[in-house]
């Protein structure tokens, strides 16, 4: 009988701990479970919209849901700004810019950054034409949280 890919790993040698099957397929089912309970609760409050008539995407509460509750991360905003009118681009009048970053803290309460995203919006081809200034700023803070 041929070996199991699992039996293979084992003897790679990588400097480290023999990889722990059990604990890995523990981790995968963890995994799902949090896959399962997060769809739940997306589909429960609707956190989701249309992209193009077709594409399920999701809204930034349910990545906010994802990383606080279901992770323990903090999701912040780290910087905005309003970009001057030589940096806007053709076709805006008004742009901002947002930076956003995800946190975790480790034993010893140290921030550990996971992950960074940085995004604008602004009027006219963000068809915000008609959008206050603080509307668009909000638009620019929600996108770098959901690309974060």
């Amino acid at each position: 009988m041929a070996e199991s890919v699992y039996e293979q790993m084992k003897k790679i040698d990588t400097g480290k701990e023999p990889i722990d099957g059990e604990a890995m397929r523990k981790k995968v089912r963890n995994a799902k479970e949090i896959a399962t309970v997060f769809t739940e609760v997306v589909e429960e409050k609707g956190w989701w919209t249309l992209f193009m008539g077709a594409k399920r995407h999701l809204t930034i509460e349910a990545w906010i849901f994802l990383a606080v509750e279901l992770y323990g991360y903090i999701p912040r905003i780290t910087h905005v700004k309003q970009l001057p009118e030589e940096d806007v681009g053709d076709g805006f009048q008004v742009a901002f810019e947002a930076s956003a970053e995800l946190v975790k803290l480790d034993a010893d309460s140290n921030e550990i950054v996971l992950a960074r995203g940085v995004s604008s919006a602004g009027t006219v081809k963000d068809n915000f034409i008609s959008k206050k200034g603080y509307a668009i700023l909000s638009m620019a803070e929600t996108r770098a949280l959901s690309k974060t």
